[in-house]
């Protein structure tokens, strides 16, 4: 599952649709913006404050790899209650959240780590970014 669709979230869904995971669900409810254009390569001029962004990014992603199947969503209410959260990751192996504030990006690595699932969150800003990653659980061999 990826949380919010936007230059980090574009690289990520690439790399993992390209590998061929069985189901990727997207989640964001906003419409594409002009910076969008320029940082997703999802996203089509046309589609500016036209188009919500998954709804927009749904066909291109779709084609990296046909046999991927493809949700989105525009909920993004379940992020607020602890109880709707559990519910929504429930299903999912991974949670990948992108360009969200502190305080939601908490929240839901809480409700990630409760159900055993492996969790990465990052954004950017401009030339910087941030990366943060709650495997629950993990060795490194060091040969």
């Amino acid at each position: 599952m990826v949380i919010r669709l936007r230059g980090v979230a574009t690289e990520a869904i690439k790399n993992i649709v390209l590998a061929g995971i069985g189901k990727l669900i997207v989640i964001d409810d906003s419409l594409v913006q002009p910076e969008d254009v320029f940082t997703g390569f999802f996203f089509r001029e046309e589609d500016v404050n036209v188009k919500r962004r998954v709804d927009a990014a749904k066909p291109h992603i779709q084609s990296l790899n046909p046999l991927v199947t493809v949700e989105v969503s525009h909920n993004l209410s379940a992020l607020t209650s602890e109880e709707a959260l559990g519910n929504m990751l429930q299903d999912v192996d991974l949670v990948c959240l992108t360009d969200m504030d502190q305080a939601t990006a908490i929240r839901v690595n809480d409700a990630a780590r409760k159900l055993g699932k492996k969790f990465y969150c990052a954004g950017s800003f401009g030339l910087s970014g941030y990366i943060f990653c709650d495997l629950v659980e993990h060795q490194h061999v060091a040969a």
